[in-house]
């Protein structure tokens, strides 16, 4: 009689904290970046001088300039998706049937990401470099390199930028457990190649070694192991209603301007407090937010890997399960966020 107790104790905990397959990896996912994080920390003070960390965090916050090309793209590309997704399925090599408009209108949303952020990511090499090396140049003289790292961080960071929206239609179609696990692994290795990185003496070369690594292995997932995923999509359909403007537009410009607000309310002050006082109090408030971000990742678990979810349900209009399962979710997520 025991073990059928057990189980029954351990599903009702289970259901209890909303933990399915996608939640779990996606909470190894965060607690590894979380983690990840700390020791990162403590290895960005250690190794990194005052300086140092304030270009550090400098290098972050002008990279999330990305918001301005990206303009709110990314949420609206896992909700269409997602939507698109509640009329098709996929076998175990990737082939995707079902609802033929369906289909048409998935893969032509694969292309139009792929030519948006194509150009978005050259516009992120051309723009945002420059900017970095004009904020960058009016700091006081250091007596490190920053120049090419920079240049070569800006490079691998817009590669990373255009591979990102594959994740999001992969996520859309309900393949967050296996893109959280790839993630995972990702992580784990990248983040060991980076505190090897700073222990070694390289000063801010730690950084664009750290961009590679999750930019080619990013690359190498999406043309390597959901290759033939993307190219079926992509292959020419006559049976396709989607159009930006009416499909995505409405809900992106309202998603842009929260972007937009958002980094001037958050990644921002890392700059200013860079240009007016100088890059070593700008690593302490890069470090202060890093730990705040870290924290309000892990918790937004339990909403993030309903995403594909609430999109499938919402195309229903099967309203009432969408409550049902949002409420909970959101009251995890601040609960977590509390303690």
């Amino acid at each position: 009689m025991g073990p059928p107790v057990a189980m029954t104790r351990k599903s009702y905990i289970r259901k209890f904290l909303g933990l399915d397959s996608a939640v779990i990896y996606y909470a190894l996912l965060r607690i590894l970046q979380f983690l990840g994080g700390v020791v990162t920390l403590l290895f960005v003070a250690w190794y990194f001088t005052a300086e140092l960390q304030g270009y550090y965090y400098a290098f972050a916050s002008l990279v999330a300039l990305q918001a301005f090309l990206e303009l709110g793209l990314y949420i609206v590309v896992t909700t269409y998706a997602s939507h698109q997704w509640s009329s098709l399925g996929m076998d175990e090599n990737q082939l995707v049937s079902g609802d033929e408009t369906s289909l048409g209108n998935l893969g032509s949303l694969v292309k139009f990401v792929s030519l948006w952020y194509g150009i978005a990511a050259i516009l992120f090499v051309l723009m945002i470099g420059n900017i970095g090396f004009i904020f960058l140049s009016n700091a006081d003289s250091v007596d490190f390199s920053w120049k090419v790292p920079w240049v070569l961080h800006v490079i691998f960071s817009a590669v990373l930028f255009w591979c990102m929206p594959f994740f999001y239609i992969l996520e859309g179609c309900d393949q967050v457990t296996k893109v959280a696990k790839f993630k995972g692994l990702q992580v784990l290795f990248a983040n060991i190649v980076f505190w090897l990185a700073m222990s070694s003496g390289i000063g801010l070369w730690a950084v664009p070694i750290f961009s590679m690594v999750i930019a080619i292995s990013s690359l190498c997932y999406i043309l390597f192991v959901w290759g033939s995923f993307f190219r079926m999509l992509m292959a020419p359909r006559v049976k396709t209603s989607f159009n930006w403007r009416r499909d995505l537009f409405s809900m992106q410009w309202r998603l842009a301007l929260q972007g937009l607000v958002n980094y001037f309310g958050w990644a921002v002050f890392t700059l200013i407090i860079f240009h007016y006082h100088g890059p070593a109090l700008a690593g302490k408030m890069g470090m202060s937010q890093q730990v705040i971000m870290s924290i309000l990742s892990l918790a937004m678990v339990w909403t993030t890997t309903k995403v594909p979810n609430f999109g499938m349900l919402i195309s229903k209009s099967n309203f009432v399960e969408l409550d049902r399962m949002w409420f909970p979710a959101a009251i995890r997520t601040t609960i977590v966020t509390f303690f």
